[in-house]
């Protein structure tokens, strides 16, 4: 398939988009943000980070380059559900959020690749939905703490009542595997929080 860049040049929409450029740390939308503007990325990567109950960040895996950005929010009319944030430097195109979907409805080519990208971003969440249903939940309690120290520094402040309320467990449930991984060397509590003693075999506790 075509990348969104190749169908907006074979379509004569590329003179409508401006570049623009986002430093490694920079943020791109935050949590609530009317999305003004949608940006196609052609260089480095983004994040997204859901707001915890602690007011703190849980940071997605990074993706890109050859996406949209703020298009979902565009097209739904919705504000943005969370905060999106460059990784590395990043190159981007630029266009109003109104001129977008006047492309949108005048190219049949990417409407169908948008929709693509909406039906497997859905159908991704849906089998990480069943996964983790099946999944026990100290493997997603080592996966949040895998998660935490690759976009954080150490030690790791954790909210247990947060993490509680992600897993649909309890506090005392997410104490007990905290305390497993703690007697198994994999962690070490320290004052702030939780620090990472064994990073390989914290891996293991939710990678096969």
């Amino acid at each position: 398939m075509d990348s969104p860049y190749q169908l907006l040049r074979a379509g004569g929409h590329l003179k409508r988009w401006r570049p623009v450029s986002f430093a490694a740390g920079q943020t791109i939308f935050s949590p609530g943000e009317i999305a003004v503007h949608v940006y196609l990325l052609l260089e480095g990567r983004v994040c997204t980070l859901r707001l915890l109950p602690n007011g703190t960040y849980l940071a997605g895996r990074p993706v890109g380059p050859d996406i949209f950005l703020g298009e979902l929010n565009v097209l739904t009319g919705e504000t943005s559900l969370v905060k999106i944030e460059a990784v590395t430097p990043c190159r981007a195109l630029q266009i109003t959020a109104g001129e977008f979907m006047e492309i949108i409805r005048s190219d049949p080519a990417l409407s169908l690749w948008e929709a693509q990208y909406c039906a497997q971003g859905i159908l991704n969440y849906t089998r990480q939905v069943v996964f983790d249903f099946y999944r026990p939940a100290k493997e997603r309690v080592a996966e949040y703490l895998w998660t935490l120290t690759q976009n954080r520094g150490q030690p790791l402040a954790v909210d247990k009542e947060a993490l509680a309320a992600i897993l649909g467990s309890t506090v005392r449930t997410v104490n007990r595997y905290l305390k497993e991984l703690r007697d198994d060397g994999v962690i070490a509590l320290a004052e702030g929080g939780v620090v990472i003693v064994d990073p390989a075999r914290l891996q293991q506790r939710f990678r096969p």
